[in-house]
């Protein structure tokens, strides 16, 4: 049994070694909510895949990040340069050329790639190759909700890489979160109405297009025998005049604004008595005039003018003939007019010179993905009719891995280069093209990582541009599931790399998202939307500026539409209305005509105190506020969270020139490149005097906010309880929301801006900003910690150690049995030690 006891410590103490030097770190495989398995794909092509490395001493980073961009610390713009950056915080020469070598090796002919100051190893290699050197299986994933139609590739079984490499890499993109980045900018497209929507007697539709006081209502026409219309003029295949229209009788109600049950205002209602000769009908496909054949798709139009503004609107369509012949009443749901955007009407809204220009080298930059490219002949025509000076971006200031192909500019791109340019004029302006597809795939069908190329692009250049505008976002708790392998990695990292960009000096501006309070899950998933607040990401990140959505009322204050009585004694239906004559903002609501719904709440994984401590009193103020109606009942959300937006612009209705036309878009993915060519002119003005740029610029915001609230406007009316929608009876709706109020609030942040009060100020930071003090925080591993339940890398680097400390602990019990057992031996008088030789 000594033997036996001896041989058997002898292969723990073995196992131990063994263990100590073999041991490998598991990273886990893909999971998803929303992307499912779908193998239906090549497997005969190569993917590119990010391995991202952990940074450097990331809670001194943060120290500096914090202290950089306080307008009343004595480091205050001084930034680092990329070399000096990536020697304090990046990944060491060694360790990229360890992480590099491995996976050189380990999968067969890989194509390996890092840069000298960046801290992401690119690594492009055939679906078998990759499989085979990592011990993985890789499938295709498409998306369950079908928002996008291409496919992503993940590692469906578990990734192992040695453990030696588990405190050098952050995440591996194969299962990491596929983050759909969605593009903010949303069509002002036709109010449709259908009969389910609509109360009897109506069992048609009217449908509606809005303009500036005016309307283009659209509807199948009935000839007096019953049949449907086929010709224009209506009915004109006719032989009986009395079937024939006559007239049209067009009535336009008022309802108010609430946004549940609408009452009608009118007691006696607009008509507009249209003649048959102003009524054009036309195939609805074609575009061509009726002519017989057209059948169900033979659509005609009346254009009402003049249309109210700044109120719920209903059309009823009534069909007059010569004879007592009826046919169907007709009616549109309910919608509203507001204000359309120019260049000159948000110059003017938020005092911005008309002719100030950019002459001291501040420049600017959009990114866009999902195919969203620019075309420099419809910016030159948009300029032109705006009545601005010609500008253009050259195909030199066009970045990142995918051609713009200005033949197919999109709407998102065109809005985000069009208005950043003609509000910066002289800015030199830059263009990030990302692929959110395999450049490998023969089909382009696969989502790549458009987002990482992104921030991997920028982070590598010397001399990036000093403002960057993105109109994308994605839902927070998608991003940082924490039960999904790589995900809180995935999220903190990119984090990390906008720290780097504002250490920098670098302006990074997000749009705070398009569906309110329930984030993009309302439009498909109304009753999970409206289970809690749904932050949107990255506008929730506290080491970005988050811009919301306004649009124009005239009942921007509380007390506007409120109903008073003459007498005490007047019923209150019978009361009159407080009318406010001039015009404001509130917040932009699908429900009052914005097309959509401005973002905005509070983050559940960024501690407010230690991430973003200078919106701590602002914020403060609003969650004590006596306003019940302020924001939703506090299980709802996370009051401890980064709040957001920091501010807010215009967002609804823009006129943008695309593809040769004009047409409309509506979006915080307009408000945000409005707000970033104002940062562009306000870095000018420190330019001209030899300062450094604004940077990272929301601690100046609520700096100059704490001094001079003046500078600005502050929004107290709207919430954000609906998403994305053309009328109050058809957009989905949460019971609770965040409203506006006044001071700082969840979903216009401090207001919008007043462009010459904060051009006054941006000079002047050692008299007017009160000191914001940057706390001795945690690591901002720990900020993510305390808010999430698990933390994928750092329970794989826990994992790593246990193992060898059980390694260590093995091999300790190992040598301890074998001395045992040559003490036994010894003692025991079986010969002398087996070192030695000899017997019994």
């Amino acid at each position: 049994w000594i033997m036996l006891a001896f041989e058997m410590k002898v292969v723990v103490a073995f196992i131990g070694f063994f263990c100590l030097f073999t041991d490998a770190l598991y990273t886990g495989n893909f999971l998803s909510d929303t992307w499912v398995l779908d193998n239906v794909g090549f497997r005969d092509v190569n993917v590119k895949f990010i391995v991202a490395l952990k940074l450097r001493n990331v809670d001194q980073m943060q120290q500096e990040f914090l202290t950089v961009s306080n307008p009343a610390s004595a480091s205050y713009g001084k930034y680092l340069q990329l070399p000096e950056l990536s020697k304090k915080y990046g990944a060491t020469t060694d360790t990229k050329e360890k992480v590099a070598s491995y996976f050189k090796n380990k999968i067969e002919g890989a194509t390996v790639e890092y840069s000298e100051f960046g801290d992401f190893i690119s690594v492009t290699a055939s679906i078998p190759a990759i499989e085979n050197g990592l011990a993985t299986t890789l499938d295709w994933y498409s998306d369950s909700k079908n928002r996008i139609d291409r496919k992503s590739i993940r590692s469906s079984a578990s990734i192992y890489v040695p453990s030696e490499l588990s405190d050098l890499i952050s995440f591996i993109s194969l299962n990491s979160p596929i983050n759909l980045l969605a593009p903010r900018a949303a069509k002002s497209l036709e109010l449709k109405a259908t009969k389910n929507n609509l109360t009897p007697p109506f069992n048609s539709s009217v449908s509606v297009t809005t303009g500036n006081q005016e309307a283009l209502i659209s509807f199948q026409v009935h000839c007096g025998d019953g049949s449907l219309n086929v010709y224009n003029p209506p009915c004109a295949n006719l032989d009986d005049n009395n079937f024939i229209p006559s007239s049209f009788a067009v009535t336009l109600t008022s309802y108010s604004i609430y946004q549940k049950n609408p009452l009608p205002l009118d007691t006696d209602p607009t008509v507009f008595t249209i003649q048959p000769s102003k009524v054009y009908c036309y195939n609805y496909f074609t575009l061509h005039s009726c002519s017989g054949i057209d059948g169900y798709n033979c659509t005609c139009t009346i254009k009402l003018s003049p249309v109210p503004k700044y109120t719920q609107l209903r059309v009823n369509v009534s069909t007059l003939y010569p004879t007592d012949a009826t046919s169907p009443e007709l009616a549109s749901n309910l919608f509203a007019l507001t204000d359309t955007a120019t260049a000159a009407f948000l110059s003017d809204l938020y005092n911005i010179p008309p002719a100030l220009t950019v002459k001291h080298g501040s420049n600017q930059s959009v990114a866009e993905f999902y195919d969203e490219f620019y075309s420099n002949s419809d910016l030159a025509a948009f300029l032109k009719l705006s009545g601005l000076p010609n500008a253009s971006i050259p195909e030199s200031n066009v970045y990142g891995d995918l051609f713009n192909d200005q033949t197919d500019p999109g709407g998102e791109a065109q809005l985000d280069v069009e208005y950043i340019m003609a509000l910066a004029p002289g800015a030199e302006t830059f263009f990030y093209s990302m692929a959110d597809y395999n450049p490998n795939d023969p089909v382009n069908t696969t989502i790549n990582e458009g987002f990482l190329e992104y921030l991997l692009v920028v982070n590598n250049q010397t001399n990036p541009p000093w403002v960057h505008s993105l109109s994308y976002g994605d839902v927070e708790a998608d991003i940082f599931n924490a039960s999904h392998n790589g995900s809180v990695a995935y999220g903190r990292r990119c984090d990390e790399e906008f720290m780097k960009m504002g250490l920098r000096g670098l302006t990074v501006v997000f749009s705070s998202g398009d569906d309110g309070i329930g984030n993009s899950i309302i439009r498909d998933d109304p009753v999970t939307a409206c289970t809690q607040a749904w932050p949107a990401w990255p506008a929730s990140s506290p080491y970005v500026t988050s811009v919301g959505a306004t649009q124009m009322t005239n009942q921007y204050l509380p007390i506007c539409g409120q109903n008073y009585a003459v007498k005490s004694y007047v019923p209150s239906v019978d009361r009159l209305t407080v009318q406010c004559t001039d015009t404001g903002e509130t917040v932009c609501s699908s429900t009052f005509g914005g097309i959509i719904t401005s973002g905005g709440g509070f983050s559940d994984v960024n501690d407010r105190l230690n991430s973003a401590p200078w919106q701590d009193a602002a914020v403060k103020v609003y969650l004590e506020s006596s306003n019940s109606d302020a924001y939703p009942p506090l299980s709802y959300f996370n009051s401890q969270g980064r709040g957001y937006p920091d501010v807010a612009t215009y967002g609804s209705n823009y006129f943008v020139y695309l593809n040769g036309k004009i047409t409309r878009e509506s979006g915080t993915s307009a408000s945000a490149p409005v707000f970033a060519a104002m940062v562009t002119l306000w870095n000018d003005i420190r330019l001209a005097y030899n300062k450094p740029t604004l940077g990272f610029i929301a601690p100046f915001l609520y700096s100059i906010y704490a001094t001079h609230p003046e500078a600005f406007q502050d929004v107290v009316t709207g919430n954000n309880a609906c998403g994305v929608g053309y009328s109050i009876e058809t957009v989905n709706c949460c019971e609770y929301s965040f409203a506006a109020s006044s001071g700082w609030d969840a979903v216009t942040g401090l207001g919008s801006p007043n462009f010459n009060i904060i051009a006054d100020l941006v000079l002047n930071n050692a008299t007017t900003f009160t000191y914001i003090d940057v706390p001795n925080t945690e690591s901002v591993t720990n900020v993510y910690s305390t808010t999430t339940t698990d933390n994928t890398d750092s329970t794989t680097a826990r994992r790593a150690n246990v193992a060898n400390v059980v390694a260590i602990f093995a091999l300790m019990i190992g040598l301890l049995a074998l001395f045992m057992s040559v003490f036994i031996y010894w003692k025991s008088g079986f010969g002398a030690p087996f070192w030695r030789g000899g017997g019994g």
